[in-house]
């Protein structure tokens, strides 16, 4: 507000009522936003509204590939992706890039960064406030212009602005790694001097020495394997058996719609209100499609898709359904 509004605003007028409601607008948005992210279902989002689109971008892809392929087309990979995934800012796609940022992919990003501006304003502001068009079309370009096409589009979504957040988040999680390693380094140094590490050339020696005989290390290489498959196992029944035998007190994931067991389900789910919701179960998410398309299962090992396919039916539709919401493996 201090760079781009009352740089043009204080030449006007001394009032500064207009820009203290603009202010008040902005701030409003803000609290409606993060209340919103609160109630946000980020298991349901992490595991199935983002794989979905990242399995509908993979197919997508590589039909525009086997397209481009056949046709021996460059231009005709981007047109055929973007046929299949229309996108409002990448209505005109250009068969090649004349330069880095087109005149017209910019007029395209600006119109579709006022239409994002638009619809965040009519879920998150009072109807007072969206009849004030003059309040409304301002706080819409500093949402649109400002936030989301110099800060977001220009800086947060550059390749160099990610490496410096990855690198900063990791110097939070390791505090003081550097201190660590140079105090490791003179205590090493320091049992070296007094003789109490073996030189490298020593420790070299000593595992030629050692060496054991290939069979004998297939052996214990089975038997870790074997350990670990057991463990596994015995890991996977004593939690469904403890899930079995406790599963009135175990926590259910929310509020949902109760659908009765042996009754087929309607075609049309009825009518819910604005505080309940219909969950998927687990074996529902998108995430167990996008690993199969993105390792190509269905077209290496049908077999194997179709196996596992019929096996969530299984756990989902057949006796005890113990793979539906709230069920057994749900919980």
């Amino acid at each position: 507000m201090k760079e781009f509004v009352h740089a043009w605003y204080s030449k006007i007028t001394s009032d500064h009522t207009f820009t203290d409601e603009v202010i008040q607008v902005i701030a409003h948005c803000t609290r409606a936003l993060e209340q919103r992210l609160r109630h946000v279902d980020v298991q349901g989002l992490v595991l199935d509204e983002i794989p979905s689109l990242i399995e509908a971008h993979i197919t997508a892809y590589r039909m525009a590939y086997q397209s481009a392929t056949t046709s021996k087309s460059k231009s005709q990979l981007r047109t055929a992706y973007h046929a299949l995934n229309p996108h409002p800012a990448l209505s005109h796609v250009p068969e090649e890039l004349v330069s880095a940022f087109p005149l017209e992919q910019q007029n395209e990003e600006s119109i579709y960064r006022q239409m994002l501006a638009q619809g965040l304003l009519a879920i998150l502001l009072p109807t007072e406030e969206l009849e004030n068009i003059c309040l409304r079309t301002l706080v819409a370009d500093i949402l649109a212009d400002l936030l989301l096409g110099e800060i977001v589009g220009e800086r947060v979504a550059e390749g160099w602005c990610i490496w410096e957040i990855i690198t900063k988040l990791a110097e939070e999680l390791r505090p003081g790694t550097d201190e660590n390693v140079k105090v490791e380094q003179t205590r090493k140094s320091q049992l070296e001097n007094f003789g109490l590490l073996s030189s490298p050339t020593e420790a070299d020696g000593l595992k030629t020495t050692e060496n054991q005989s290939s069979l004998s290390i297939l052996l214990w290489a089975l038997l870790q394997y074997a350990y670990l498959a057991y463990a596994m196992v015995r890991f996977v029944t004593l939690e469904v058996a403890q899930v079995a035998s406790s599963s009135s007190l175990m926590p259910v994931r929310g509020s949902c719609v109760k659908w009765q067991l042996r009754k087929p389900l309607p075609l049309k789910p009825p009518p819910l209100s604005d505080d309940s919701a219909v969950r998927l179960p687990i074996l529902k998410y998108r995430i167990f499609g996008m690993a199969s398309q993105l390792v190509e299962v269905p077209r290496r090992m049908p077999w194997l898709g179709g196996s596992l396919a019929l096996a969530q039916h299984v756990l989902l539709n057949g006796p005890g359904r113990i793979g539906e919401t709230d069920g057994f493996i749900d919980r």
